[in-house]
């Protein structure tokens, strides 16, 4: 395979990063390596790849079931993409930048990208991608619901915004102070610098991973009240274990991919995978990594792709 046309990352640059794929078993198999840092996936079941932001480069790049890497998307007014998320149908791609306040249409089948999403000059948006940063990991953090209405972590505000299909940016959950409580508005919720969302199309709302509380969120929307949440875990925990909702551990809990009612969250400060049965409401550990965890995706039938630096 070639990375020819990478140009040479600059001193910034993390090393070098691996794709792996892991079966439903949790069986690791390298698929692809990258020369240089790269963030948020996503697995698209139309192109049957993964999209994965090249932020370094500023550039989409598509990485087929066999390895091979391609040029997806390149344009010089979507500059440091790192989040990257897809609708109910796969053939609409939204990317988040580092650079700049907006959120990136791109419609899959003919590459016409440009309508954006968000409002150029929003103070409140500008600032979301602030301290985006988990520590080492910079984190995808960005998510459509059935609606193609668009979330983005703010893992510095504390809160997760919404950018509907309107073109309007608002608060879905968090109150904006740091904290760990949960309450009947999710907008009065205190969160700990989140990092990953996640939505599942199966009707079970948001996954929030909360990550400094070590705890994750189950954001069920509810016509009348907005998101309702149901914790997963416990708070402060700096532990692992697996079980039920309520005797479940986590410990700081990251990035996130939800498919078929299941979510799949990098966990152990990065070195785990951890698969939450949102049906059966039980949480188990099925792969663990000598090397940190940055993104995660899957595809439909519950393969998981990790990016291994």
């Amino acid at each position: 395979m070639s990375h020819d046309f990478i140009r040479k990352p600059p001193a910034l640059a993390v090393g070098r990063f691996t794709v792996v794929k892991l079966d439903p078993n949790g069986s690791p198999v390298p698929l692809t390596e990258f020369p240089n840092s790269v963030c948020g996936i996503v697995y698209i079941s139309t192109l049957k790849s993964l999209l994965v932001c090249d932020k370094i480069n500023s550039t989409i790049l598509m990485v087929d079931l066999k390895g091979s890497i391609s040029r997806w998307l390149s344009r010089p007014d979507i500059i440091e993409p790192y989040g990257i998320c897809t609708n109910k149908r796969a053939d609409t791609v939204f990317i988040r930048t580092d650079i700049g306040d907006i959120v990136w249409e791109v419609q899959i089948p003919s590459l016409i990208s440009g309508r954006v999403t968000g409002r150029r000059g929003s103070d409140f948006y500008r600032g979301l991608h602030e301290g985006s940063s988990c520590g080492s990991i910079q984190t995808n953090g960005t998510c459509c619901d059935s609606s193609n209405n668009v979330y983005l972590v703010s893992k510095a505000k504390h809160l997760v915004a919404v950018v509907r299909s309107s073109n309007t940016v608002e608060v879905a959950i968090g109150s904006g102070t740091r904290g760990c409580s949960m309450s009947v508005e999710a907008t009065e919720m205190n969160l700990d610098s989140p990092c990953g969302v996640a939505y599942d199309f199966d009707g079970n709302g948001l996954i929030l991973t909360d990550t400094g509380n070590s705890i994750i969120w189950l954001m069920k929307h509810d016509i009348n009240r907005g998101f309702v949440p149901t914790i997963i875990g416990s708070p402060k925990s700096s532990r692992m274990s697996d079980g039920s909702f309520a005797s479940s551990r986590f410990n700081a809990p990251t990035d996130v991919c939800c498919v078929a009612g299941k979510a799949f969250v990098i966990d152990d400060n990065g070195k785990a995978v951890r698969k939450i049965d949102l049906g059966l409401k039980t949480v188990s550990t099925i792969w663990r990594s000598e090397h940190p965890l940055r993104a995660i995706s899957a595809d439909n039938t519950e393969n998981i792709f990790v990016t291994e630096e």
